[in-house]
């Protein structure tokens, strides 16, 4: 009884929704389902997206808005690039450089002020963002004596003695960069003297580096028993000393990279310059066209190619102690260190991987390795099965 009366009303249901008039047909299909809100506001899955830019340059003659400073996506986009953070850049507090930060909490509060509940539908992601006013005059009760207002700049071995907030920056900043406090500069700005001589002693201190450049954004806290004493965050000017490499010889494009071609020097260099030290630079291959007086950089050279593609190679085999050697022939070039595909003379068919350690030669290593590392080169099988290496035993 009860299938006959549902197979009733499965067959009257058509019947029943074209009986509807048309007026109330559309009103059932522009009912919002439950969960949903209004007709007229977007739809919980279109979902805005804003990451919050690490550092931003602005002008100082125009207000700071939320897309200056990150990135948007989504359907609010437009409006949420719009909103207004700061008024008048030009006399909101910076540092002496013309620094200062914005938060993600001061930017969740606008975007709540504006959207209201809406706001839960933008993801947001990001800390804090660093923000250049471009342009900034500098504070107006600047000292007279010029020398004086300067950022002042010294080595990290005069400051890691100290017990104040610049003694703590020196200490921290030389255990990160694995650099000896004589190696390593530091350049404090003069807007920071009385954070960076607050007394530390009997108080713990926490240095926060929260990014890496020459002027390195670094966050303060120093703490009493219950008590916040500080909290600042400031830059500091970060310099290095390195051995580097510097052409005295004009290198062409695809040179090769020789002692008479680079002199060494020491010069204090940003933490993140890649520069290339003398050891590594010889040798190396030329990128690009190199100008006498020029520091190279990493990406300026290469290591040189060993072996050409169908260059003939002589393999050596070292299989416990015994050294097998084989002509071949590379399939594809290689430099110093990688492992590139062979094949046997007259037999192209067989392939194997060698390691490159020379110009013209190339090594498989398989002491200890079993058969880990695939056919030997220059090996036949029997029809038994039984592997028979060709090849001769050098001393």
């Amino acid at each position: 009884m009860q299938a006959r009366t549902l197979a009733i009303l499965v067959l009257c249901a058509p019947t029943l929704w074209l009986s509807t008039p048309t007026h109330a047909q559309d009103a059932l299909r522009r009912a919002p389902r439950a969960g949903e809100g209004p007709l007229t506001s977007t739809p919980a899955h279109a979902q805005s997206t804003l990451r919050l830019s690490r550092t931003a340059r602005v002008e100082a003659d125009a207000p700071i808005r939320l897309g200056d400073i990150a990135v948007l996506s989504g359907a609010r986009a437009g409006e949420l690039g719009g909103l207004i953070l700061v008024e008048d850049p030009s006399t909101h507090p910076t540092d002496a450089a013309g620094w200062f930060q914005i938060g993600i909490d001061v930017v969740r509060q606008t975007v709540e002020e504006r959207l209201g509940a809406a706001a839960g539908l933008v993801a947001m992601r990001g800390n804090v963002c660093d923000i250049r006013v471009l342009g900034k005059a500098r504070p107006v009760a600047e000292p007279t004596n010029t020398a004086a207002a300067a950022p002042t700049s010294s080595n990290a071995d005069g400051l890691v003695g100290m017990q104040t907030v610049r003694g703590a920056i020196a200490r921290e900043l030389s255990r990160i960069l694995r650099t000896p406090p004589e190696d390593l500069r530091l350049t404090f700005g003069v807007g920071d003297t009385a954070t960076l001589d607050t007394p530390t002693v009997g108080r713990i201190v926490q240095i926060d580096p929260i990014g890496s450049s020459s002027r390195m954004p670094v966050r303060v806290s120093v703490y009493e028993p219950n008590r916040l004493v500080l909290r600042e965050s400031l830059r500091v000017g970060v310099l290095v000393k390195r051995q580097v490499a510097v052409v005295s010889r004009a290198v062409l494009k695809r040179g090769i990279i020789g002692k008479d071609d680079i002199t060494t020097e020491t010069r204090w260099v940003s933490p993140t310059d890649r520069f290339v030290s003398p050891e590594v630079a010889i040798g190396s291959a030329a990128v690009r066209s190199l100008r006498v007086g020029e520091a190279l950089e990493l990406r300026a050279v290469q290591p040189p190619v060993l072996i050409e593609k169908g260059d003939p190679v002589t393999v050596r085999v070292i299989l416990e102690g015994i050294v097998l050697r084989r002509a071949a022939y590379a399939r594809e070039s290689g430099r110093a260190g990688e492992t590139i595909e062979f094949s046997p003379q007259h037999e192209p068919k067989i392939r194997f991987r060698a390691t490159v350690i020379g110009k013209g030669e190339a090594q498989v290593w398989t002491f200890g390795q079993g058969d880990a590392s695939g056919p030997t080169p220059g090996a036949r099988s029997s029809r038994r099965g039984t592997a028979v290496a060709s090849g001769s035993r050098t001393n």
